[in-house]
């Protein structure tokens, strides 16, 4: 095995970690009732905001570590149950109209890192649909 291939299975462990870790902690599928209001309010649901486009520049240089291996494996993450049911408690308090500032501080930190997952998943999805199948 080359130097430099060691060094890349190196980097995609390392990616996967760290992604993993960060999923774990803060991830979760579930649609915030902010970016909900948000969408209704402006009707601008179908459009994509600069921020995404941005966020998704950002994350070019770690999803050009991902080899099909990683990418497969970072398309499937999913959010870690306890982590899921504290959030699905803050979006029910946040659609209620009953969450505290300190848990909309909580809860707008775990939809940022969705924006984060969601991203490196979508750019895993592509690699793979473009990757020849074995």
């Amino acid at each position: 095995m080359t130097a430099d291939r060691m060094m890349s299975e190196d980097r995609s462990d390392l990616t996967l970690a760290i992604l993993t870790d960060i999923f774990k902690t803060q991830m979760s599928p579930v649609m915030s009732c902010l970016k909900a209001s948000w969408a209704k309010e402006t009707k601008m649901s179908h459009i994509i905001d600069p921020a995404t486009t941005g966020l998704a520049k950002l994350l070019d240089p770690v999803a050009e570590c991902f080899t099909p291996e990683v990418a497969k494996r970072v398309a499937e993450l999913s959010a870690d149950p306890d982590m899921q049911l504290r959030i699905d408690d803050l979006a029910e308090k946040c659609n209620q109209g009953t969450i505290t500032p300190e848990e909309t501080a909580e809860y707008d930190a775990y939809i940022r890192a969705m924006d984060v997952v969601a991203v490196l998943q979508k750019k895993a999805r592509t690699l793979l649909a473009q990757s020849p199948t074995s």
